[in-house]
């Protein structure tokens, strides 16, 4: 039988559809069914974003949408529904005034701060290039850059040296700092005017200089001014505030039927930037972990593990929900959570991450070639990769494996990444649907398998899984 071949528990040919229905129903096969025929991701995010707005962490919006998804999970039959109340330091943008003074001409910049930035601010200063903000491209001893501005391009330019890999615009903020930087102009990677935004704080404390976005045209522009020698002079004014405030995790939960002291977490967050809806980061992929709970409750799932679906709030700003989560477990509740399945601007599945573990790959695959025999359209293509900035970060630092999905978005939708548009026009119905799909026949198989393909690493192997992934400095980081 297929399902001996890719070793899926017996749990597998239970009926798990209506009480009433006389045939056994696999369970793939009754996830895949309910999601096609009743899924409520798309209409819970379209109404969330038309009633709520952005879901930033701290504001009126950030705790309508916490109650939002609280509800939608208790008003469809979830019994273990609780918030987890944390606080932060919060920031929030004021006003911003960019004007850049060149050779024959003077212009207010459109520009968006960034997170973080420095809370009071009037700077006049020239500006220099950074190029891609990159380590190199701040010399050690080099004093170019004091009292200085860098314009830093937000990926990595055509002329940085092959095999140049993008830092997170924090880590290209730190370099500006170290070098005597007293501000940064980002520009963008996206063309047509679009600005971005984002934290600057690896930390999430404000920092002392103030950092700013403008677009791709305004910065390549200036980029070759600076490079033909002509002086270009930077007057920022900037006003933002800070102080603390409260936000919530959403967590609910279904208890393991016989190992329910081993837990798999599947988590996304739920918080989005305040320039549009976030309909995107994070929407797609926090409306579908809603939605899958609710076909879970509703086909009466019985899980093996205990299951815990997470709405992280305070991500954008830093991390802030799940590092909470992750501080406030004891030692025996962190080594219950077997695995991690994070989904952060991710959708339409057309397979897997393995995050760097061989033995994950081959289970992931067998898993990706029964969900292709449900729907040939599941491509069952694997990733191999692993990034940090985002809420698996404080998990893994605990050792505790994480995988995520490969998506198969349209293009368009990544150009609004942090932006002023990324509204509810972007999300695709059949896109989240899937998610919800094949997202859940995973977590099915993870809650479900008698042996899991990975284990929680201790420190010493944890170190050598980051210093394999040539991330060893990432690991002395910490959370």
């Amino acid at each position: 039988m297929i399902l001996k071949k890719y070793f899926f528990p017996l749990l597998f040919l239970l009926a798990a559809c209506k009480p009433s229905s006389e045939k056994e129903t696999d369970v793939f096969t009754a996830i895949d069914q309910e999601a096609l025929a009743n899924s409520q991701a798309y209409s819970a995010l379209q109404e969330a974003t038309s009633t709520i707005g952005h879901r930033l962490s701290g504001s009126e919006n950030g705790t309508n949408a916490e109650a939002f998804a609280f509800n939608f999970w208790q008003k469809n039959g979830l019994e273990k529904v609780a918030y987890q109340e944390f606080e932060f330091e919060g920031w929030q943008r004021e006003s911003l005034s960019l004007l850049v003074e060149r050779k024959e001409k003077t212009d207010t910049l459109a520009s968006v701060s960034l997170a973080y930035s420095a809370l009071d601010v009037d700077l006049t200063a020239p500006v220099v290039d950074g190029g891609s903000g990159l380590a190199h491209n701040f010399p050690e001893g080099d004093s170019a850059f004091i009292g200085k501005v860098a314009l830093i391009y937000l990926g990595v330019l055509e002329d940085e040296p092959d095999g140049s890999v993008n830092l997170h615009r924090t880590r290209k903020v730190e370099n500006a700092i170290n070098a005597g930087a007293k501000g940064v102009i980002f520009y963008n990677r996206v063309p047509k005017g679009v600005l971005m935004t984002g934290t600057a704080s690896f930390t999430g404390e404000v920092l002392p200089i103030p950092v700013a976005c403008i677009s791709y045209e305004n910065g390549f522009e200036i980029r070759e001014q600076l490079s033909r020698g002509e002086p270009v002079i930077t007057h920022v004014q900037m006003q933002n505030s800070s102080d603390i405030r409260t936000a919530r995790n959403v967590i609910a939960t279904i208890p393991g039927a016989s190992k329910n002291d081993e837990v798999i977490l599947i988590g996304g967050h739920l918080d989005s930037w305040d320039l549009a809806e976030g309909a995107i980061d994070n929407g797609i992929g926090a409306f579908a972990i809603l939605d899958i709970a609710r076909t879970f409750k509703v086909l009466d799932l019985k899980p093996q593990r205990t299951i815990k679906f997470v709405m992280f709030m305070g991500e954008e700003q830093g991390l802030f929900g799940s590092k909470r989560m992750v501080e406030t477990m004891s030692d025996k509740e962190l080594a219950q959570i077997k695995m991690m399945i994070n989904i952060d601007m991710a959708g339409n599945p057309q397979g897997f991450n393995a995050t760097g573990h061989r033995s994950l790959a081959n289970y992931l695959d067998s898993i990706g070639q029964y969900i292709h025999q449900i729907d040939t359209s599941f491509e069952n293509n694997h990733q191999d990769a692993v990034w940090l900035a985002s809420d698996h970060r404080p998990f893994l630092m605990k050792g505790i494996p994480f995988t995520t999905i490969n998506s198969q978005l349209e293009s368009k939708v990544y150009d609004c990444y942090h932006a002023d548009c990324d509204d509810f026009e972007l999300v695709n119905e059949e896109h989240i649907r899937n998610t919800v799909r094949y997202t859940g026949m995973l977590l099915w198989a993870l809650a479900n398998e008698p042996v899991l393909p990975v284990h929680v690493m201790d420190s010493t192997t944890l170190r050598n899984y980051f210093v394999e992934l040539g991330l060893e400095d990432e690991y002395e980081k910490g959370m």
